[in-house]
């Protein structure tokens, strides 16, 4: 009944611990038949190549049984370079082949807990059970399969060319040896394609088998994605928290601001002006619910605002908060600016002039 909830793909972190246990789905029957078959076209690509040396090797050989001539130690030696010549390129090819289908397969994986030791690996109990299992001769089946289909092709192929093999006799030696080597090509190139063809599914199968054993159900995303990222609820209280925080600070920071910027409705941004700055600072700015509570923060402190729609907009769209304004708005600013302090003073000089015509009324 699990098993039928696990509708959902693996995750990356459920990916990563099947690595590092070194559960990578890897077809070494594929990496096998991928390299055989290369070196099969190769050998019958270069076999010609190789004819020469080995005459020459047999000619020298012969003269060795000739009285009179020690020829072991160069019969060595030409033996010698003309296995290395001839194994070493198909040799190489074979360990690229292999190595390059291994990587392709899965990468490179180093998985430590994969090399740890087991002790049941060790009962020779669990190993007969694990051998002469239904699940272990699974294996065992797949493989003759292949293994039939290929002594019958095999046997097919040499019961056709059975009469022309008969009557090879009556070529010369050279004929008869490409005859020879013609049909064991054939028998080669198709035996491995065949390899090829039931690996390839082999591994599309191992492939799926792995991507099934991966799949969760949908609580386990949960509890994942708690463990890893913490739990959803508690992390969008604690962002709540943050912003609420960030807001109760900046609503204390319009007490110090020398003019608020309205929509009127809805932004309001507050700006600081002191002389030892270099421009005017936002402290403070937001739209609809904040830009309400800001502008009361200004009402009560006394600070003036200055509706203006267009630096309203412009200045909550490309001015954060603890920013400059932008040089291509000090122009409006200043004029804010200037206009404030005009104010500003006009009305310090009124409230003196009250204040001396007070004094100069009660002396009277």
């Amino acid at each position: 009944m699990a098993s039928e909830n696990k509708s959902e793909k693996g995750t990356a972190l459920r990916r990563q611990k099947a690595q590092e246990q070194g559960q990578v789905p890897r077809s070494r029957e594929l990496s096998s038949a991928v390299t055989l078959f290369v070196v099969t076209i190769a050998i019958s690509a270069i076999a010609a190549s190789w004819l020469g040396p080995w005459q020459r090797f047999f000619n020298l050989a012969l003269e060795a049984g000739q009285p009179g001539t020690d020829l072991s130690y160069p019969i060595l030696v030409k033996t010698g370079a003309i296995v290395s010549l001839g194994v070493a390129p198909i040799a190489l090819l074979a360990f690229v082949i292999s190595t390059g289908m291994f990587l392709a397969q899965g990468g490179l994986v180093f998985a430590p807990q994969a090399l740890g030791f087991k002790p049941e690996r060790l009962n020779p109990v669990n190993n007969l059970k694990r051998i002469f299992s239904l699940r272990g001769m699974v294996p065992l089946v797949r493989s003759l399969i292949p293994a039939g289909y290929i002594l019958w092709l095999a046997f097919s192929m040499l019961r056709r060319d059975w009469p022309a093999i008969l009557h090879g006799s009556q070529l010369n030696t050279s004929a008869f040896l490409h005859q020879l080597m013609g049909v064991a090509f054939e028998i080669a190139w198709k035996s491995c394609l065949v390899m090829l063809i039931w690996s390839g599914v082999d591994y599309a199968v191992q492939q799926h088998d792995f991507e099934q054993s991966l799949k969760m159900s949908k609580q386990e995303v949960k509890e994942e994605m708690k463990d890893t990222l913490g739990n959803p609820t508690i992390k969008g209280r604690v962002r709540s928290m943050q912003r609420q925080m960030r807001r109760k600070f900046m609503l204390a920071a319009v007490k110090k601001a020398t003019v608020v910027i309205t929509n009127p409705t809805h932004y309001a941004i507050a700006l600081e002006y002191r002389e030892d700055m270099d421009a005017p600072t936002v402290i403070a700015k937001g739209r609809n619910l904040i830009a309400e509570q800001i502008k009361k923060v200004a009402r009560w402190e006394g600070i003036p605002m200055v509706e203006n729609r267009p630096l309203a907009q412009s200045l909550y769209k490309t001015v954060e908060v603890g920013q400059s304004i932008p040089p291509q708005l000090y122009t409006a600013v200043a004029e804010i600016l200037a206009f404030i302090y005009r104010a500003q003073a006009m009305a310090a000089a009124a409230a003196a002039a009250r204040a001396a015509n007070n004094r100069n009324g009660g002396r009277r």
